[in-house]
């Protein structure tokens, strides 16, 4: 959930931050310290079910920075764990900073829907990281995900169902483009299976 104290930063400067800071906790962990870095699937954005497997990064354009501390952290022994793009749960995570910031409690989504994602909640994170320390995993490079995905569409619908949101507005892609960027269209149609 830093997402938001990383919003004032370009993705050159939070890769460059980032790989500092593993340098430091690098140097300041114990021998034999179990080490995570934490990063996302857009990393994976453009990848096949086979990159996925290997574990090949195929970023979306917008963290392509990051690939660079991604190789230094499992270079330097790291445990690197991709965690969907919402994840829910905590006050600052990402679900609740988009329905917040939602005029009218509307959700825009453009259709029709691409894609398809999976997420996570807070507390499922905590729990993985607390295996990772006790060596029950003892891979270097983690997915961690619900099994159940949905469509930008499916999920709207979900939020709706559930109260979250108060309406779900369709759109054309070129006008969600127009609203809300080309990195958004990127991610809204990232179609991942985890």
């Amino acid at each position: 959930c830093a997402r938001p104290h990383w919003s004032e930063f370009s993705p050159e400067e939070i890769a460059d931050i980032e790989s500092k800071l593993l340098t430091q906790l690098d140097r300041l962990a114990a021998n034999g310290a179990t080490k995570i870095h934490t990063s996302g699937v857009w990393l994976f954005g453009n990848a096949s079910h086979n990159d996925l497997k290997e574990f090949r990064l195929k970023p979306l354009e917008v963290v392509k920075p990051d690939t660079v501390t991604i190789g230094c952290a499992i270079k330097k022994k790291w445990h690197v764990v991709y965690c969907p793009s919402l994840v829910y749960g905590g006050e600052n995570c990402q679900l609740k900073r988009i329905v917040d910031s939602l005029s009218d409690q509307t959700l825009q989504v453009a259709i029709p829907s691409q894609g398809y994602n999976q997420y996570i909640h807070v507390n499922d994170i905590a729990r993985f990281y607390l295996a990772l320390v006790q060596g029950k995993r003892p891979a270097t490079q983690h997915f961690i995900a619900e099994t159940k995905g949905y469509s930008p569409e499916a999920f709207s619908q979900l939020l709706l169902h559930s109260r979250v949101v108060k309406r779900v507005h369709e759109c054309s892609w070129s006008d969600f483009e127009k609203y809300y960027g080309s990195s958004a269209v990127e991610i809204e149609k990232l179609n991942l299976y985890l």
